[in-house]
């Protein structure tokens, strides 16, 4: 990692395709890592890339077969490759994960969103107005949630906990309160997949409107979007990407590694442990269907 240490995003230059959540783009991946004789992946994504990933390892196997058949592989290469070594390192900027406290990213993500937010509060301040900010997360509140925690905002939106009925009044009255309190401006954030309990989306700019036309604030709203990516990486990230690959290349080079599992490697506590990547991702797909 020298050189590298210090940038962000993907040095390979890879991206989430929509490609590997079909079989024929999980093949292709299968056949150009045949032609170059990998069979150990460690790979560094979100739960989408990971489960991708986990059916390539799934149908390895299969993938093979087809290959050999429509002679795109050569029997020599797929007897030389009989299975996949996998290994996933969670990194998202939302922390979207299960089995992990922090993902690669989140936490340098978490340092983005409190920058803006530090210079949306000055102005917020000196003209006395409310400020919707519009953080990422559409099937986790955690950014949000840990920004609220750090900057001691008014109200938030998250997509774990939908407000009740009429929370616009809710909202507004609590605002008001903290400004007959002395307080100069009002804070509001809200995860892009907020919605309420009919499962109606809440957007920054219609909670900028109910402020307006209700609370009779000035207000504005910023989306930060792709100012949350990117960037230099925080030393936590740093030290945390390192234990991570550190851990998956440990594991992934024993003679003993267990070929016929999956893993992700995950921060619990102090601890950087691996856990079966299907049972962890399974936990991370309920949460998005149970919200």
């Amino acid at each position: 990692v020298a050189g590298i240490l210090e940038t962000g995003g993907t040095i390979l230059g890879t991206v989430p395709t929509k490609q590997m959540r079909t079989h024929e783009g999980r093949k292709l991946a299968c056949q150009n890592l045949v032609a170059h004789d990998l069979n150990k992946l460690i790979m560094i994504g979100n739960d989408w890339s990971m489960y991708g990933a986990n059916l390539l390892h799934q149908e390895w196997g299969k993938c093979l077969k087809e290959l050999q058949e429509e002679g795109l592989i050569t029997h020599e290469q797929a007897a030389r490759n009989p299975t996949l070594s996998l290994i996933c390192l969670p990194a998202s900027p939302d922390n979207v994960s299960c089995d992990t406290e922090y993902s690669i990213g989140s936490d340098t993500a978490l340092h983005r969103v409190l920058s803006a937010i530090d210079a949306i509060v000055s102005t917020a301040t000196s003209h006395q107005r409310s400020f919707v900010v519009e953080i990422y997360g559409e099937h986790s509140g955690w950014l949000t949630l840990m920004s609220a925690l750090s900057c001691g905002c008014d109200y938030i939106f998250i997509p774990e906990s939908p407000p009740m009925d009429g929370w616009e009044t809710e909202m507004c009255t609590l605002l008001e309160k903290g400004r007959l309190l002395g307080r100069r401006c009002s804070l509001v954030l809200v995860a892009e997949g907020a919605k309420d309990r009919s499962g109606k989306p809440i957007s920054s700019s219609y909670v900028r409107e109910v402020l307006e036309t209700k609370a009779g604030h000035e207000a504005r709203y910023t989306v930060l979007g792709e100012l949350q990516r990117g960037g230099t990486p925080s030393p936590f990230d740093r030290i945390l990407a390192t234990r991570f690959g550190a851990k998956a290349v440990d594991m992934i080079m024993d003679p003993n590694f267990n070929k016929l599992e999956a893993y992700m490697i995950g921060l619990q506590g102090t601890n950087v442990l691996p856990v079966n990547l299907e049972a962890s991702l399974a936990k991370t797909m309920s949460v998005a269907d149970a919200i």
